[in-house]
């Protein structure tokens, strides 16, 4: 028995553990939800078939306990797993400005193209920057081209995952390689006026399964 409940408070102390950093995960504040403090019980008295436990009964509601806490570990470790998940999902998501500016220069739809002055389809948008800017990924995730492109200039592609592929082009320096893992905010070149271009832009797409997808509806504004 006292082998038991030796098992029983390591097994409490790691799920206290365990419930304060889901706690702290979820926003809940832990003064209201507080994992070391013992929870309140009261009643009146009733001393109505009011018996003392037998050994082998004692040793029966101890298995009984150290089998629902088993049970709540294995659910709270599960919860856990999907938290994280939700948090690591967040930052492969292209939501984070490319470029320290709060405006387009060039929106994304049908737009007169600048070279030809025919109505043409802007598969991203375009923010005017002066050459040398930093371009930060938009999300973490795996460059799968960081080349001179024939009318896109020096340009970077990142794979986010299930097909999510985000374009940053016109650079004027590339600073990371093909196959390189980036990181959310990470400077990944420069801003510059190389390719088809008319000015110091960064010229960038967001694309889902090589269909290209409004930016705005991913990127966050900066303040």
């Amino acid at each position: 028995m006292a082998s038991k409940l030796g098992q029983m408070q390591a097994q409490l102390l790691r799920l206290d553990a365990l419930g304060e950093r889901l706690a702290e995960s979820t926003g809940i504040k832990t003064r209201d939800l507080s994992f070391k403090e013992i929870p309140g019980q009261g009643g009146a008295r009733n001393n109505v078939l009011s018996e003392d436990l037998t050994v082998d009964e004692f040793d029966q509601k101890l298995q009984e306990l150290s089998n629902l806490l088993d049970e709540r570990a294995d659910k709270l470790g599960a919860l856990d797993s999907l938290l994280r998940y939700g948090r690591v999902t967040k930052f492969v998501l292209p939501s984070e400005m490319p470029v320290e500016t709060d405006w387009y220069s060039s929106g994304f739809g049908y737009r007169i193209d600048p070279f030809t002055g025919k109505k043409a389809f802007h598969e991203g948008v375009d923010f005017a920057a002066e050459i040398g800017t930093p371009i930060k990924a938009a999300a973490g995730g795996v460059v799968i081209y960081s080349d001179r492109h024939p009318e896109y200039g020096n340009m970077i592609e990142i794979d986010h995952g299930d097909d999510l592929v985000s374009r940053y082009a016109h650079a004027s320096k590339l600073v990371v390689a093909r196959g390189e893992v980036v990181l959310q905010g990470q400077k990944i070149g420069e801003v510059g006026n190389t390719g088809r271009s008319t000015g110091a832009h960064l010229h960038f797409e967001i694309r889902d399964k090589d269909k290209p997808q409004n930016p705005s509806k991913f990127l966050k504004k900066s303040s």
